[in-house]
């Protein structure tokens, strides 16, 4: 009769763990993100995957991320054809070895993504001076070559970026003026575009 307990209780916790592991999954498969967001457990489902909108999938992003709220850009030239109400998200990069890594990020179409030293500044840039930002992208499931646009901000003005469709790569702006640079990124796709962590260096002329 014990072992019939203790067997009962055996498949009990076993269909419990189960249980938990599947609503664990399911509520996590139901999140969705619109705009920018850190990769994170809750998120991390989504790297690589195609957009999809459907009924009981929970959108969560912050209203207060656009043009008229950004500390880091204030001006967004017409010919970059963005709207006003495109979302724009800043992360925070972590100082080693006199570069600058950056987290792990993942977008959706037309959102911005702008990457600052750990108190939300930019860099200090003179004349000359060159601002260099290497990255990985996530391989899409989805397409194989996702585009990305990367690009700079000086002194709160966005300056059109490059489109880049390889996984990984570089993009190196001189400054013509002296200010404080930022690095922004878009997803110019139509399925999630994510980063791995990447690095910001400064050289100096």
């Amino acid at each position: 009769m014990k072992r019939k307990i203790i067997s009962f209780c055996s498949v009990l916790v076993c269909c419990i763990i189960a249980f938990l592991i599947f609503y664990h999954n399911t509520q996590y498969n139901k999140y969705t993100i619109k705009g920018s967001a850190y990769i994170t457990e809750k998120n991390k489902h989504l790297v690589g995957t195609e957009v999809l909108e459907g009924k009981g999938q929970v959108e969560e992003y912050d209203e207060h991320n656009m043009l008229k709220y950004s500390k880091t850009i204030k001006n967004i030239p017409d010919e970059m054809k963005l709207a006003d109400s495109a979302l724009i998200s800043d992360f925070v990069t972590k100082e080693k070895n006199n570069e600058y890594i950056t987290p792990e990020i993942i977008e959706t179409n037309g959102s911005i993504g702008v990457f600052t030293k750990d108190d939300g500044s930019g860099w200090k840039l003179n004349k000359g001076d060159s601002l260099v930002f290497n990255f990985d992208k996530y391989q899409s499931k989805a397409t194989k070559n996702q585009t990305a646009v990367i690009g700079h901000v000086v002194n709160g003005k966005m300056v059109k970026g490059e489109k880049f469709k390889d996984l990984s790569g570089s993009y190196e702006i001189t400054a013509d003026e002296p200010g404080e640079y930022y690095i922004y990124t878009i997803d110019a796709s139509s399925e999630y575009l994510a980063f791995k962590q990447g690095s910001i260096s400064v050289h100096e002329c």
